[in-house]
């Protein structure tokens, strides 16, 4: 039996029978496989490897559960997972967003012609070589003493004041976004939301919330972090709260709950065809956000094939799910980067990686740091904008490989990923890590398993907002009052 960072109730797990849940999942996929083949979606070219790539992307969840540890954070899996939805799935769904797989057009300006099978093989080597070294460094790192160290607070009346300023902090930040710009506060600010609601969660389960904390967290806290989210209608900001939660839940086993949010985001997922013509123009709020949700009754639920709403007549003429499926369809993306690298444009031989040399450095000390600016260029560069657009195209890690280094580029530098996955995992789930450090581990590095920017937007302010936790909680333990008596508990 394992000690527990997070209270002995959510670890005293026994160790599962792996063959009932391992060959449950694999029938499944058997049949979803089946179905995928015999339903002669795709073109007979790519029809192999096809299928090879959606068991690839799931292959980390048929491990996970045959290893029977799932008392472990399942940060593989997820990172599969994103690779099933924008790599692997969108290879059978592109009949939902173009006539024909001949007709493919990225962001209404690049044709990619002939799908050619060479280029998603290149996918699949590249993942079995993540996958690989991922295995292998995890089998080197057990046993390892490693943590995620923190300044321990042993009072739950310090922890839970320290968690509440957090949240505070975190939601300022969210109300006033100018005000957290400066100086790139919000680095921190935006982690500090997910730990403290981490640790709130914990704390509970450890029976040390009162009936007052858990009202206000519930009634106030909670409800107002979800709308500043909504209000926006950025899809990517409300999954990455929805899988936080789901990790967070995960360690807890409250797998039912973990259900119903995985259910949610499948729903959010559908809505980016009802929130994409409210993104910009109008004011962020309940208006954005009401006529958003009007757009989807009349898309999904009445079936329409347009809308009136308050600003103009909008006609689907994608269909319900043409704006989705080009939303995730990374994989054409990558084909795009493929056909025309090194040839009209050459690779960019470690440029987009530069940022990592600087994004660690805080902008309160150095005001003149560089901007990151590299989603923008690469959009510029392949094509995929305009020249005079100063928007940006999403740049997966796999992508940027691709755009850097080429095919052998891609293969080696998901090799190295693997291995960089496996550290970051050991350092989320150590045996030694206490709750607060396994709740500010997953709130700072669970994103890396959502790689859809590209490496140095993802982790140049890693270390600089670890060491912002560090002093954070070294000096909040000193300068809080110490609550000696235990809380009534709800």
């Amino acid at each position: 039996m394992t000690s527990s960072p997070t209270g002995t109730d959510l670890y005293q797990y026994s160790r599962l029978a792996p063959s009932r849940l391992a060959f449950a999942v694999m029938a499944i996929l058997g049949l979803i496989c089946c179905g995928l083949y015999f339903a002669q979606i795709v073109p007979d070219t790519i029809e192999t490897v096809g299928i090879i790539l959606v068991l690839i992307t799931i292959l980390p969840w048929i491990i996970y559960v045959w290893d029977g540890k799932l008392e472990t954070v399942p940060f593989l899996p997820v990172v599969g997972t994103f690779y099933t939805i924008f790599f692997a799935f969108p290879i059978y769904l592109a009949p939902l967003g173009w006539s024909d797989y001949s007709s493919i057009i990225l962001y209404g300006r690049v044709a990619i012609g002939e799908v050619r099978s060479e280029v998603l093989w290149l996918i699949v080597f590249s993942l079995c070589a993540c996958w690989m070294t991922y295995y292998l460094a995890t089998y080197l790192l057990k046993g390892s003493s490693a943590r995620f160290w923190l300044p321990s607070v042993q009072s739950a009346g310090q922890q839970k004041s320290l968690f509440y300023i957090l949240l505070i902090a975190h939601l300022f930040g969210r109300l006033f976004p100018e005000l957290a710009a400066i100086g790139s506060i919000n680095q921190f600010l935006e982690p500090a939301g997910y730990v403290g609601l981490g640790g709130f969660y914990f704390l509970w389960r450890r029976k040390e919330l009162t009936k007052r904390d858990l009202f206000l967290l519930l009634a106030a806290i909670l409800p107002l972090e979800i709308y500043l989210r909504i209000r926006i209608l950025f899809i990517t900001d409300i999954l990455l709260l929805g899988l936080f939660l789901i990790l967070l839940l995960w360690k807890g086993r409250q797998f039912r709950l973990i259900a119903v949010l995985a259910l949610t985001s499948l729903i959010i997922i559908s809505s980016y065809s009802a929130t994409g013509p409210f993104r910009s123009g109008i004011d962020h709020g309940v208006e954005k956000i009401v006529r958003a949700a009007k757009i989807y009754l009349h898309l999904y639920i009445l079936r329409s094939d347009s809308v009136d709403t308050s600003v103009n007549k909008i006609v689907f003429s994608e269909g319900r799910f043409g704006s989705v499926v080009k939303r995730i369809s990374h994989v054409w993306v990558f084909h795009a980067v493929a056909d025309k690298s090194p040839e009209p444009i050459p690779f960019w031989d470690g440029y987009s990686y530069r940022g990592l040399l600087y994004m660690g450095l805080p902008r309160l000390l150095f005001p003149d740091k560089p901007e990151e600016r590299v989603g923008g260029e690469f959009g510029h560069r392949y094509g995929f904008l305009d020249s005079g657009e100063s928007s940006s195209v999403n740049l997966p890690w796999i992508i940027e490989l691709l755009a850097n280094f080429g095919a052998a580029g891609v293969v080696a530098g998901m090799g190295l990923i693997g291995v960089f996955l496996a550290f970051i995992a050991q350092l989320i789930d150590a045996q030694r890590n206490s709750f607060l450090e396994f709740t500010v581990a997953l709130s700072l590095l669970f994103p890396l398993a959502y790689q859809e920017s590209n490496l140095s937007v993802m982790t140049g302010t890693l270390l600089l907002q670890y060491f912002a936790f560090v002093f954070y909680f070294r000096i909040g333990r000193k300068l809080l009052p110490s609550f000696s008596k235990n809380p009534k508990t709800a």
